[in-house]
């Protein structure tokens, strides 16, 4: 943060920071007078700083102002040093008017900035800083974009100095425009309110900054007084009027917190209700009304907002029935009733509606112009339309507003005057850039200006329309045509999938339409274009108004029609229905094409029979309304047309796996099993849409089976561990299945590209002790090719088990690389040195450090680790650095067609980015504080940056490195549903390298700051904190009886530590939508977490183990040692599932929990049930791979009571996911809830102040 601090010397930077820009205006310069005049105040502020002395002496100010200049604006200005320009003597009238604005000296922006600044800097008390603003403010007079520079740094000046009362009348006055009916124009308040909300973060900014400043105590305590002056509803209230909804949602919580009405909030929620609407916060919406049930009643206009927000238009309608009954002389109310109408596609009805509110109220005539005109062009009546818009020209000819200036030019358009299309186009795009840029003076999000860049885009659309239409004329009409559909279907892949943003871009594409010729090209545009409107409308939820889409185009010959419909009537339950829908669109339509003797035609319609096919075996297999193997003749018939389906063989292998897991069906598991995994293998060559579930399926379906059919050969048992797979006792029988899965997934290793099987690696190398030779063959020679093929992450990833402690393990892994250095020879001298380097950074990670040593030296302490790079005696393999974003696959270069599925795609494409090799270290160890003393060094890399990590010892990583995986496997089945997509819902994940079972690297993510770190700097401000001794006297015994406990833990413990956590959100991020993005990001960060730590059994949840990234708000969780619920065992039992203390609460605003947190929280577990077994599969690993000593306390370890464990742990995992829950510690799991009850259950268990109090006092429930 720049600001001038003219109590100390010249301020250098801020000097340089006012000739930069200058210097900009300078270049852009235009005019002669605006070129005079930059140059002249260049040369003065040089002057100022007495620069053409002493700029080459970098001790002075002079000189270290011209070093900060960038070379080309020291070029630009270097004549100036020796100039004396002087700026022509001016008469300027006295300004006597106070406040300025408003008056002949602030009538417009101008003027009342260059007024108001030059008012300003004449009562500046400090004389250096009144010489200089003084030197720069004539400045102003000539350029607008200075005036905004400068007044922040101005009135920065006035209030450090204590003086002002003016300067604050001046603000009240901008701020009481919009309510006080003043001439003002509307554009001009709006932009000069920004004007004061950009002063005044500038003036926060500082402010939050100073608090780490002793010495400017005093400064910062008349910064607050000023800010504090200022009422933050009206700043609110303002905002809004601005558009600036971040903003005022951001005023109105600090009103809220200041006024210290957290009691009566329920007062407030019509106002949060509606920013959260205009900020298109649905869940907060909801919430807001599900808190109002709860405290209070909420009013029609509550409701309406609720269900228009969240695009129930239909339910909307009754309560603006009842609204218009109950206050029928507001039209406010009765336009409101329209617009929902509108929305429901009922523009027929609205339009007799306007028509009836017209005839009965002649007074009201002239302010439905508009509305009457939107809804005339909606019905494409344009000869009406016409009429009304001559009738809104002769009585409001300066009417603006998107629907006038649409139903203007599609006047134009229809009438060919291309002049007048022209005029107005120009008008209407310069009102949309004006907009944009008012928006932007207060560093608006797109998400902000979206609107006016989808005006943009539709304005475009009209232009291109119209330029196509003069087009045919001189080319083939039905070519033009078809190359402008063409056009829209990419322009429309680039638009929000938002029913509020598609369907006015599609509705207006088919009233261009009607202007063209009608011809079959542009009915079948206008048929699809409906059809789309109809999708559109279904994925949001909108089924009322789907229905009405769909109805234009029913009955005509539309062949994709029968689909839409069928997954409509699924949506409405009517199951019966859709089946019979699908049945008979497939029969009409394609009984006799695939035996028609025309290839093409028959190619042509094949992806609508298998989306159709697939559908119907889908439905039917989810309705149960067929046989299990009628279902299955299902997908065979999709297949057997349609040979490369990808969904077909997918669906086909979950069906059968459904089959195979149905105890009716045990006794034919033997002959399911390869036909399952050789589908889920086809399913992989022909698409990896299902990577993530197919491939760990396949894998474990394979090693399970072979590993059980080896123990049961081998040990000779009887029928019934043979039953389990439907065989009888011989002997043969089991050798030939396993032989035949071998085969399958032999031959699956040859067809598939191996990055699918570099996917899967971690189980992979978890089952490469397999029990039967001849899997286990096969499974070697899988992982050989991927090493082979990717032999730096591959490495990377399994010399921890290659120096595993497991002999076997040690014995497996070193034949694999064999059959690797046999594929590729550059695997051997890469893993020679590899096991040389990764040795060198074992001994820094065990290395002893004194007690209060903060550092060591690379070059002393470890001179081989240091020199092992830069020894050009020894040749060395370039080394990768094992970060997570060069370890990860990068899917979206697999993305394989169907004919080229067995071609290997090139390696060098695999990764997201080009890979980055260790050059070297830093030479600093850093010696962290904590424990077990971990170490950060900074890795020096190719690319010349540095990567900071840090070295643990003492802490098995494995467990740490699996739970990763499962969060990024969590990360992909979030990004898959559409909603948690939206929501953009993930997992803050990093990179865990294990080197051996007690030490690793972890890859250093910057920017982040411990939840209790945060919280201890707040209380200290205030003066409340309790140190460790006080803490430890005033807490309860664990023999404490509960009463006591709670007592304690209300009045003494949460008494000295009040919520304050969101305070650090508004001192971190003072820019408004920086706050709110970073509070988003924290609910959502929180809320998944919470989720997938409660399923996992994630325990320790304190202060030091969730860390928040202090630039963008996420939740960063560490250290997963305590998993599977061995919270549950220690001394003081963790009784909580997850971390929802009152500050984490008081974080996620005036909702708390309500709203975004709970919404997400349902997403999460929705989705995690939803593919529990694609999660299931990465789970299963832990069976395998000795990650986890589960039999720890025991002398002996018993391998089969491990494996016990991990499978009790699993089934509990299972359960938690099927939705049971335990109604404390020591009870059973109940019966399955639904996911709302699940999440509510464990919010009110994680904010239950009778569990919190019996925590360890380590936890520090009370912060």
């Amino acid at each position: 943060l720049l600001y001038a601090d003219f109590s100390a010397d010249y301020n250098s930077r801020f000097g340089a920071t006012v000739l930069v820009e200058l210097a900009k205006y300078m270049t852009a310069a235009t005019d002669g007078f605006l070129y005079d005049a930059c140059s002249c105040t260049i040369q003065e502020v040089l002057n100022f700083f007495n620069c053409a002395q002493d700029k080459d002496t970098t001790q002075t100010s002079a000189g270290l102002l011209w070093a900060i200049l960038p070379p080309h604006v020291q070029t630009l200005i270097s004549p100036l040093l020796t100039t004396s320009y002087r700026f022509r003597a001016r008469k300027h009238a006295t300004i006597d008017q106070r406040p300025i604005f408003g008056t002949a000296f602030g009538c417009n922006m101008k003027i009342w900035l260059q007024s108001w600044i030059s008012v300003l800097v004449k009562t500046i008390k400090n004389e250096t800083a009144g010489r200089f603003y003084k030197t720069v403010a004539v400045m102003t007079e000539y350029e607008v974009g200075f005036a905004h520079f400068l007044l922040p740094h101005v009135l920065f000046q006035k209030v450090i100095e204590n003086d002002f009362n003016e300067v604050l009348n001046e603000v009240l006055k901008v701020l009481h425009s919009f309510s006080e009916n003043s001439n003002l124009e509307k554009s001009f308040c709006i932009a000069a309110c920004q004007v004061v909300f950009s002063s005044t973060d500038f003036l926060r900014k500082w402010a939050n900054r100073a608090r780490a400043w002793p010495e400017k105590d005093t400064e910062r305590s008349y910064v607050m007084n000023f800010l504090n002056s200022i009422p933050k509803n009206l700043l609110a209230e303002c905002a809004m009027l601005c558009n600036a909804y971040t903003r005022s949602l951001m005023y109105y919580e600090m009103h809220l917190d200041s006024s210290g009405t957290d009691a009566n909030i329920e007062e407030h929620m019509p106002f949060l209700q509606k920013l959260y609407a205009y900020l298109e916060d649905v869940d907060a919406v909801k919430g807001s009304l599900t808190f109002r049930i709860a405290h209070g009643k909420p009013t029609l206009h509550e409701y309406i907002l609720t269900y228009e927000s969240i695009g129930n238009y239909h339910d909307a309608l009754p309560y603006h029935e009842a609204v218009t009954d109950a206050y029928p002389d507001d039209l406010s109310n009765h336009i409101a009733f329209v617009q929902c109408m509108l929305k429901l596609n009922q523009v027929t009805v609205s339009l007799r509606y306007i028509d009836g509110l017209r005839s009965e109220n002649k007074q009201w005539s002239e302010r439905l112009h508009l509305c009457r005109a939107e809804t005339l062009r909606r019905l494409q009546s344009w000869d009406l339309l016409k009429q009304e818009m001559d009738e809104v020209e002769i009585k409001h000819p300066s009417s603006v507003g998107w629907d006038a200036d649409l139903g203007r030019l599609m006047l134009c358009v229809k009438e060919r005057k291309c002049d007048s299309f022209q005029a107005e186009v120009s008008a209407v795009r310069s009102r949309i850039m004006d907009e944009i840029s008012v928006a932007m003076m207060d560093f608006a999000s797109y998400e902000r200006i979206y609107g006016s860049v989808l005006k943009l885009h539709q304005l475009y659309e009209v232009e291109q329309f119209l330029e196509q239409v003069g087009r045919a004329g001189e080319e083939d009409p039905n070519t033009v045509l078809t190359n402008l559909g063409h056009c829209w279907d990419s322009r429309l892949k680039l638009l929000q999938h938002s029913s509020n943003v598609r369907h006015p871009v599609l509705e207006l594409r088919r009233q261009l339409l009607d202007f063209w010729p009608r011809c079959d090209e542009t009915i079948e545009m206008i048929g699809s274009s409906w059809l789309r409107s109809a999708k559109v409308a279904r994925k949001a939820g909108h089924l009322q108004s789907a229905w009405s889409y769909l109805a234009k185009v029913k009955g005509k010959n539309f062949d994709a029609v029968f689909v839409e419909e069928a997954k409509l009537l699924w949506l409405k339950n009517e199951q019966g229905e859709a089946l019979n829908c699908l049945e008979n669109g497939i029969s009409s339509r394609f009984s006799e094409l695939f035996i028609s003797p025309n290839q093409a035609e028959a190619d042509e319609h094949k992806p609508l029979f298998a989306k159709a096919q697939l559908l119907l075996a889908n439905y039917a297999r989810d309705s149960s309304s067929r046989d299990a193997f009628e279902v299955l003749d299902l997908y065979k018939k999709l297949l057997t047309t349609c040979p490369d389906n990808e969904q077909g063989y997918y669906n086909t292998a979950v069906h059968l796996d459904q089959i195979a897991q149905t105890h009716s069906y045990r006794h034919s598991y033997h002959i399911v099993l390869p036909k399952m995994v050789s589908s889920y293998g086809k399913s992989l060559k022909y698409g990896l849409k299902n990577l993530h579930h197919s491939m760990p399926r396949l894998l474990t379906l394979w090693l399970d089976s072979t590993a059980r059919l080896h123990e049961k050969q081998a040990k000779n048992k009887g029928d019934r561990e043979s039953a389990d797979i439907g065989l009888s006792e011989d002997s043969g029988q089991k050798m030939e299945l396993l032989n035949s899965l071998n085969k399958i997934v032999r031959q699956l290793s040859d067809e598939l590209p191996v990055q699918l099987f570099y996917s899967c690696f971690s189980q992979l190398i978890s089952r490469v002790c397999h029990p039967a030779d001849s899997t286990a063959e096969i499974l070697k020679t899988i992982i050989a090719k991927v090493i082979a093929t990717f032999p730096q992450q591959g490495l990377w990833m399994s010399l921890s088990v290659a120096t595993s402690t497991n002999p076997q393990r040690r014995q497996a892994c070193k034949e694999v690389y064999e059959k690797a250095m046999a594929l590729n020879a550059r695997v051997k001298p890469l893993l020679e040195d590899m096991t040389e380097f990764l040795e060198l950074l074992k001994k820094l990670c065990y290395s002893a450090t004194g007690a209060r040593r903060l550092s060591l030296s690379m070059s002393q302490d470890f001179p081989k680790l240091n020199s092992y790079f830069s020894n050009r005696r020894v040749s060395r393999t370039p080394i990768i650095l094992p970060m997570q974003s060069m370890m990860d696959i990068n899917m979206s270069v697999l993305k394989l067609s169907n004919s080229a599925c067995s071609d290997q795609k090139p390696i060098a494409t695999s990764f997201p980015i080009q890979p980055v090799y260790i050059a070297g270290f830093a030479d600093t160890v850093e010696i962290l504080s904590s424990l077990q003393k971990p170490k950060k060094i900074l890795i020096v890399c190719t690319d010349g940056k540095t990567y900071p990590m840090m070295c643990k010892a003492k802490d098995d990583l494995r467990l740490d490195k699996r739970l990763m995986e499962f969060n990024n496997l969590v990360n992909t089945c979030l990004l898959r549903n559409a909603e948690s997509r939206k929501r953009q819902l993930r997992i803050r994940t990093y990179t865990v390298i294990p080197l051996s079972h007690d030490c690793g690297l972890v890859e250093w993510v910057n920017n982040l700051e411990g939840l209790r770190q945060i919280l201890g700097k707040l209380y200290k401000e205030l003066g409340g904190q309790m140190h460790s001794r006080e803490l430890q006297s005033t807490m309860a015994r664990k023999t404490d009886s509960l009463g006591k406990k709670l007592e304690i833990f209300e009045t003494v413990l949460l008494k000295r530590h009040p919520p304050v956590l969101s305070r650090w959100f508004g001192y971190r991020f003072a820019d408004p939508t920086e706050w709110y993005q970073a509070r988003t990001n924290f609910v959502r960060t929180a809320a998944v977490m919470s989720m997938v730590g409660y399923v996992l059994g994630l325990g320790d949840r304190h202060g030091e183990n969730i860390l928040i990234d202090s630039t963008t708000g996420d939740v960063v969780h560490v250290d997963f040692n305590c998993l599977f619920n061995k919270g549950e065992d220690l001394e003081w039992p963790e009784l909580v599932p997850f971390r929802l203390t009152h500050n984490m609460v008081d974080a996620m605003g005036p909702l708390g929990c309500e709203g975004a947190f709970r919404k997400c929280c349902e997403l999460t577990m929705q989705v995690m049930r939803e593919r529990r077994g694609m999660l299931r599969s990465v789970l299963e690993t832990f069976l395998h791979d000795p990650l986890v000593e589960w039999t720890r306390n025991s002398n002996k370890p018993r391998p089969t009571a491990g494996e016990d464990k991990a499978r009790e742990h699993l089934q509990n995992i299972e359960t938690r996911l099927k939705g049971s829950v335990k109604a404390s510690l020591d009870s059973a799991y109940g019966l399955p809830l639904s996911v709302e009850g699940q999440v509510a259950h464990l919010i009110r268990q994680a904010m239950d102040k009778k569990l919190l109090c019996q925590m360890y006092i380590g936890w520090a429930a009370f912060m």
